[in-house]
């Protein structure tokens, strides 16, 4: 129901059409007046008054449009397919947005009308057959009316014609038409228009909700294809690998001339991966610690002081690898723990000497040697080891310590039985990692001439505006995948911090796109979401759920610490109840208004006059607080449809379209194009291996 302020009434929009009886004896009378002069003649009057029906008839025809109209929107299919020529025009017509389809802003009305429509049997509100078909024939829009009852005719039809032995389908027959799915009359409540999400509000961070198979996936092959339009940096994570999301980011780079941008990774298909190094770029070592140590597991109570001893070691092991000029990786870092520090620590000694210029230290130390009784060290030279750091400790640690050799030295002097219990829990995840096709991956070496796949990293892919998906394999290995998308997610954050240190926030944007959020997201992330917008990112991150946060980030205040970052929410069908109130209760409160109508009739005269009587008849209206978009309708929102709070205080409701192309060659071919497959083909290597 809604008001109607000029009347003072309550009336239904999608009403029956009383009109149409009228119009049926305008068109009558009409009728009668302008067959008059077939059996008399015409006169003046007569003329004047067909008319008059005519025009009456008309008016009210237009009104019985009008209602059926309105009611016919409900009825709508829920697929809207776009092709990518009109998909391009409509991205072009608003540089500072993004389209998300089409839709239009929810109001308080809407909300009216929502509440209306859940209490009414919406079947009875469709219009008549003919007006169905003629209206498609002159809209060349397509509307499913089906009902429950012709569900129902057509499955006993099914049944009948196999039962006889028949063709379930025969020529001339059509497969029986379902109803639509979901509520998809709530998307048929008002017009539609293009829906445009302004960039400076995206900055802002948006979370995208939504169940599997609702169409998460199908807004990121959106987002994407009109990022790589841009000319912007994208960067995808996606946990599943989804191969036509890939296709789609493959033929968008081709479109706009930018093949020569794309990267992509993913371990199950190492042979076409571009190498990316985790650990190219830092500051710090300590960085690059702090990147390893998320993977390691917590376990029991003392779970905090084995990730803080394995982080004190790797720190150590990397800034002895930095202090001489080793290039740090994670098959060099499994390398030193598994052998023992005692060569690393050994170059660290006799690198710090020279460059303190300390003379005669090589004779020194072999004096240190000779007073050394016996080797305790399971080593080929523990002596020569032991004399280094002996002579580290009583002489060059009083001219000038250094820290990277004095965290090695604790490492290498720790008792080796308890320091292998400490690192239990951080030797799998590097053995993982640096197994296999994972090494050549995740620990590139530069001088390898028989590896022709490039080299290269997320500082330099945002320096590029590269088009980068990393796919992560989670089908195959879930707990790989989230190694890798969150060591990789640490790397990419490290890199978002020197940009914004170095004020190139303002040169081009970073889009991240992260599906399935809970494989990638970590405290590195977190920090992102917080202070991501001042080095110039731009954050999607698909979930299914609120409680998979929860489980990523392992507690309650951590997920709404995250959650509290994001100033923008898509959400498509949501089951999950917690995450029907989140988006909910996010998009706020309205007043709803109900119609109570009150007649009561008596008898005044009692037995003696029974004609005597009175009666009374009212309608009262009453105001009700409730949530602007009910839990129940998040849960019933057909594929593709959506409900979005922007940060700008728009709650809009959308529907994504699905884009259509013409294939110009296949995946293969594209694959073909790329410069560095090219490139390798022409000086001998093997590249291959289907995507």
């Amino acid at each position: 129901m809604m008001q109607n302020d000029k009347e003072g009434l309550i009336v239904q929009p999608w009403r029956q059409a009383y009109e149409a009886k009228a119009m049926l004896a305008w068109s009558a009378a009409a009728a009668y007046q302008l067959l008059w002069p077939l059996y008399a003649y015409m006169s003046l009057p007569a003329f004047i008054v067909s008319i008059v029906c005519v025009c009456m008839a008309g008016m009210n025809a237009y009104d019985v449009h009008r209602v059926f109209k309105r009611r016919i929107m409900l009825f709508e299919e829920n697929l809207m397919f776009v092709p990518i020529k009109d998909f391009n025009d409509r991205v072009d017509a608003f540089p500072t947005g993004i389209y998300l389809g089409n839709g239009w802003e929810w109001t308080a009305q809407q909300t009216q009308w929502a509440y209306d429509l859940i209490r009414s049997d919406i079947e009875k509100a469709a219009p008549p057959a003919w007006y169905v078909w003629l209206y498609s024939k002159f809209s060349g829009r397509r509307f499913n009316t089906t009902t429950r009852d012709d569900e129902s005719t057509d499955t006993k039809e099914a049944i009948h014609r196999a039962s006889k032995g028949s063709d379930i389908v025969k020529d001339g027959d059509k497969d029986p038409k379902g109803r639509q799915r979901g509520l998809s009359w709530i998307h048929g409540m008002q017009e539609s228009s293009e829906l445009y999400f302004p960039i400076n509000d995206a900055i802002g961070n948006t979370l995208i909700t939504g169940t599997t198979r609702s169409g998460k996936t199908v807004l990121y092959r959106m987002l994407t294809r009109q990022i790589i339009r841009k000319g912007e940096c994208l960067f995808v994570f996606d946990p599943k690998g989804d191969g036509e999301l890939l296709e789609i980011m493959l033929e968008a780079a081709k479109a706009e001339g930018r093949l020569d941008q794309f990267v992509f990774f993913n371990p199950a298909f190492a042979a076409k991966s571009h190498r990316i190094d985790p650990f190219a770029n830092y500051q710090e070592p300590s960085q690059l610690a702090s990147r390893v140590e998320p993977l390691i597991p917590s376990s029991g109570p003392n779970g905090d002081s084995f990730s803080a001893f394995s982080w004190g070691v790797m720190e150590s092991i990397l800034s002895a690898m930095d202090m001489i000029n080793i290039r740090p990786s994670l098959l060099a870092l499994r390398g030193v723990i598994e052998r023992g520090p005692d060569e690393l620590l050994y170059e660290c000694i006799i690198a710090h000497c020279e460059r303190l210029k300390i003379s005669d230290f090589k004779a020194q130390i072999s004096a240190f040697e000779k007073s050394i009784a016996s080797p305790t060290k399971g080593n080929d030279s523990p002596k020569r080891i032991l004399a280094a750091a002996r002579f580290y400790r009583d002489v060059v640690y009083g001219i000038k310590p250094n820290s990277a050799i004095d965290g090695l030295l604790n490492f290498y002097e720790h008792n080796r039985e308890h320091a292998s219990k400490m690192l239990a829990s951080l030797m799998p995840i590097l053995k993982q990692l640096t197994t296999g096709e994972l090494s050549g991956l995740l620990s590139p070496d530069a001088n390898d001439a028989n590896d022709p796949r490039p080299i290269t990293s997320f500082d330099a892919m945002i320096r590029q505006k590269s088009i980068c998906y990393i796919g992560l394999h989670a089908l195959g290995d879930p707990k790989i995948a989230k190694a890798i998308g969150s060591i990789y997610m640490s790397d990419l954050v490290a890199s978002a911090a020197s940009r914004y240190a170095h004020g190139g926030s303002g040169e081009h944007k970073v889009f991240l796109l992260v599906d399935e959020a809970s494989n990638a997201v970590n405290s590195s992330y977190l920090e992102l979401l917080n202070k991501g917008a001042g080095a110039g990112f731009i954050n999607f991150a698909a979930t299914q759920t609120v409680p998979d946060f929860v489980e990523a980030l392992g507690s309650d205040s951590a997920a709404e610490k995250a959650l509290g970052n994001f100033n923008n929410l898509i959400s498509l069908r949501v089951i999950n109840e917690s995450t029907k109130a989140y988006v909910s209760e996010s998009m706020g409160m309205a007043s709803v208004r109900t119609a109570q109508i009150t007649q009561n009739t008596s008898v005044m005269g009692g037995n003696d006059n029974p004609l005597l009587y009175n009666g009374t008849y009212g309608t009262r209206t009453t105001d009700t607080e409730a949530p602007l978009i009910d839990p129940q309708l998040l849960g019933r929102l057909p594929n593709l449809e959506f409900v979005a709070n922007i940060s700008s205080g728009r709650i809009l409701k959308g529907r994504f379209p699905i884009l259509t192309a013409e294939k110009d060659g296949s995946t293969e071919d594209l694959w073909n194009s790329l410069p560095w497959m090219v490139d390798a083909r022409s000086k001998g290597f093997g590249v291959g291996g289907n995507v």
